[in-house]
């Protein structure tokens, strides 16, 4: 099948694609010998970050059966009753991002338990400066495709704390990742989203897979792409489907084990909805919780990354959201 722009193996994006199994080993490596000071005295989880840096909390929210609330920040300002009893991880990639590092210092400020993940910056200097744990990540990799760095340290921090059972989760997961499988499902979803706008739709367990498509397809194919779950979107967005002003496709995620009255609700919602609108359904499979998240977060990725190829668009630059960084700056 035929792919625009440069050859796909000249293209350092599909390295890391091909290479994740490999990232998730290497970060739980990273993290093995960290975790919380008083894991025993914690109440809440906070995981504060912006973009893909907030994601990791999102998909922490997904993956947890614990009895510790999880809440994840993505602005400047924690949440008031963050304090000593809270466990807060603080990511960002790059180590530079603004609205991080005042949530760091503030989260420092109400003498929470502070983990940072990063690759350095201006961040990792102030976990140096303030003797704040870091974990330290690789540079060099676009932020988007570090998400097995900034997401299975917190796993193993838990872990070590006692706050999670991991078992062989990753090693499972890694494994599965490595099948030609997702490349090849992925090249039938990018035809079928090539010159469409994908409305994504989950269950709200689920919903952290949905965002991540979305991100996906925002950053790397740049291209327009909305999320949303399942009840909640059946009061009020399928109305919209009576006329739609576009041309959509719609992408149903879901897994067997979603509750029985949300699978009704989506069924009902497909019936309506493919009368107007074609609809792909994208079954969420594996043999662990952390295996069906991460393999349907890297047919994601695949699929963005072929879409943007077959567009004949640079799928490392990320033109606008650089530039509205820079601005901030000065």
């Amino acid at each position: 099948m035929s792919l625009g722009g440069n050859n796909m193996e000249q293209d350092s994006i599909l390295k890391h694609l091909e290479q994740f199994h490999s990232q998730c080993i290497h970060a739980a490596k990273l993290a093995s010998e960290y975790y919380a000071k008083d894991p025993e005295n914690i109440d809440n989880i906070v995981v504060t970050g912006v973009g893909n840096s907030a994601l990791p909390g999102d998909l922490l929210k997904s993956y947890l059966n614990i009895k510790k609330a999880v809440y994840v920040n993505r602005g400047y300002r924690i949440p008031e009753f963050v304090g000593p009893r809270s466990l807060v991880f603080v990511i960002s990639y790059s180590g530079e991002t603004e609205e991080t590092i005042d949530a760091y210092r503030s989260s420092l400020s109400r003498k929470a338990q502070v983990i940072c993940i990063t690759s350095g910056g201006k961040l990792g200097q102030l976990c140096r400066i303030n003797n704040t744990e870091q974990i330290l990540i690789p540079k060099g990799i676009p932020q988007r495709l570090a998400l097995g760095y900034m997401f299975i340290p917190m796993l193993k921090v838990l872990e070590n704390s006692g706050l999670c059972d991991l078992s062989d989760e990753i090693e499972k997961t890694a494994k599965t990742l490595k099948s030609p499988m997702f490349k090849n499902k992925a090249l039938e979803l990018a035809d079928r989203l090539l010159k469409k706008i994908p409305l994504i739709y989950t269950s709200s367990k689920f919903k952290s897979i949905g965002l991540r498509w979305k991100y996906m397809l925002n950053e790397t194919a740049k291209t327009l792409a909305f999320t949303g779950e399942f009840p909640d979107m059946n009061y009020n967005e399928i109305n919209g489907f009576s006329q739609p002003q576009g041309d959509f496709e719609v992408l149903i995620i879901n897994e067997d084990t979603d509750y029985s009255k949300v699978k009704k609700h989506m069924k009902i919602a497909k019936d309506i909805i493919k009368k107007k609108v074609r609809v792909t359904e994208i079954a969420i499979t594996g043999d662990c919780q952390l295996s069906k998240i991460f393999s349907t977060i890297h047919l994601g990725d695949w699929t963005a990354y072929i879409l943007a190829r077959k567009l004949g668009i640079d799928p490392v630059k990320a033109e606008y959201s650089d530039s509205i960084r820079e601005s901030l700056k000065k």
